[in-house]
């Protein structure tokens, strides 16, 4: 149960009594949570005051205590049970960024799937399916991200003399990209970047000294 109100938890959970007595009977509560989120109605159903939210609180505990009223007090019947409700998930949050931007660096010609750093999003859902997507898309070629843990990874050996990648250079020396992070079962209904959270990446391609000079002669057309 998650983000349910009274109406949805009566049908989960009610508290008969056998007590012939019934109507006559005085049902109590007691409360551990402070907000008095439940309460027993008169036919015994356990219901709710509010919403119930997993990501605040995912586990109440706390005992329900029915006695009833005899004519003689002497006769009172007690009885009690001890209630456990687990808020189960649902899927109601998306995936977000507390940050909007991150820098990282890494060296030439490492072997693709080399880690370039962490981008994961936080999802305060249980088990949340996130995919990442990198625009623009011409960088999807060069990094990627595991959708396991958020890492960024190289796609392919990135090579600082490579003509194709320096075009995507800025003037400052990096290669900035996006990194989208959105919920893959919202994927089916949300053809656009509207729920999704963005985090700006940027990665700076340290060039190693890995190429030798090269002595060029020149012709000299005078013959001299």
């Amino acid at each position: 149960l998650d983000d349910v109100n009274s109406d949805q938890l009566a049908q989960y959970l009610k508290l008969n009594t056998t007590n012939s007595a019934k109507k006559s009977m005085l049902s109590t509560l007691n409360f551990i949570n402070p907000n008095y989120l439940f309460y027993v109605s008169d036919n015994g159903s356990l219901s709710l005051r509010g919403e119930l939210d997993r990501e605040q609180r995912d586990l109440y505990l706390f005992t329900v205590r029915v006695k009833d009223k005899p004519l003689n007090k002497n006769d009172q019947k007690v009885n009690q049970i001890l209630v456990e409700i687990n808020i189960l998930d649902e899927n109601d949050n998306q995936p977000i960024y507390y940050i909007n931007k991150m820098k990282f660096s890494i060296d030439e010609n490492q072997p693709a799937r080399t880690l370039v750093g962490n981008v994961k999003a936080y999802d305060a859902d249980l088990n949340p399916k996130i995919e990442y997507i990198i625009e623009p898309e011409e960088f999807r070629k060069y990094f990627v991200v595991d959708v396991e843990n958020g890492n960024l990874l190289t796609n392919k050996v990135l090579d600082a003399e490579d003509t194709e990648l320096e075009s995507l250079y800025l003037n400052n020396g990096q290669l900035n990209f996006r990194v989208y992070a959105r919920d893959i079962e919202f994927k089916l209904t949300k053809t656009n970047f509207d729920q999704s959270s963005v985090l700006n990446v940027s990665v700076e391609l340290n060039d190693l000294n890995d190429n030798a000079p090269r002595l060029v002669f020149e012709t000299n057309l005078n013959g001299r």
